[in-house]
């Protein structure tokens, strides 16, 4: 299994460097930009690696940047974060048309 360990923000930066069928973890669920994530490829489903906690996998959170980006062309990570966080949460996208307070 392949891993690399970096920060949410750079994730964002890099997304589409990874193949769909890779896995995100989390030490912690702050949803903020210098959260420490791992990346797994996804030769095996497992809750935990090394003390990160499996989130879901990439093509989702592509999915969730897709749909911010059809909304927004703009958005910046913390709105990407802020949609994740919302995803996350409710298992839903946002909608940046409804006020999602509890979810920044």
């Amino acid at each position: 299994m392949k891993e690399i360990v970096t920060t949410f923000d750079i994730l964002i930066s890099t997304l589409n460097s990874y193949e769909d069928d890779w896995n995100i973890y989390l030490k912690n669920y702050d949803f903020n930009e210098y959260d420490i994530c791992l990346i797994a490829s996804a030769q095996e489903d497992l809750d935990e690696i090394k003390g990160f906690k499996y989130i879901f996998g990439i093509y989702v959170l592509k999915d969730i940047v897709d749909n911010l980006y059809q909304q927004n062309p703009q958005f910046t990570t913390k709105d990407a974060l802020k949609a994740t966080k919302f995803y996350y949460q409710t298992d839903a996208f946002i909608d940046l048309g409804i006020k999602s307070s509890g979810y920044e």
